[in-house]
């Protein structure tokens, strides 16, 4: 039977995009394809961007024991969410005395703060924060988009 998960590997700077590609979600797996590359390629690797698993921290910290360790910035940005999603529900329960409904104001705080930068309506934002006008009139703003 063959492993259905894959890992791949990606280089982030220099835009080469995908570098390769390994069966199976193990150490081992990893660490081999990393054993694998030139060594003036590991030597050059400075940091390593991984999804908060320890099969990865073990292969990388093994292999590339030079190289920092960083997890990326999707898992950050969902741990985050998933902490206000249970303060949400756990808030609305003790409230309430039941679920959260579409209804309810807590939702609509939920759907704002999930929200994709593009997706944010004018409305939204701070008039008051200078942060918020400023953030709307430049043009690193609209090249930006969480969950790239």
């Amino acid at each position: 039977m063959t492993e259905r998960r894959h890992v791949g590997f990606c280089d982030l700077t220099a835009g080469a995009g995908l570098l390769g590609q390994v069966e199976g979600r193990t150490a081992a797996s990893v660490s081999e394809w990393i054993e694998a590359q030139a060594a003036e390629w590991r030597a050059g690797v400075k940091a390593v961007a991984i999804g908060m698993c320890t099969v990865f921290k073990a292969a990388v910290t093994t292999s590339l024991p030079h190289a920092v360790l960083v997890v990326d910035r999707f898992h950050i940005v969902q741990l985050a969410n998933n902490a206000v999603i249970e303060v949400r529900r756990r808030v609305t329960l003790t409230q309430r005395g039941r679920r959260g409904r579409k209804g309810n104001r807590e939702w609509q705080l939920r759907n704002r703060l999930t929200r994709a930068a593009s997706r944010i309506h004018a409305d939204h934002l701070d008039p008051r924060s200078t942060t918020s006008r400023r953030c709307r009139r430049t043009s690193a703003n609209r090249s930006w988009r969480p969950g790239r």
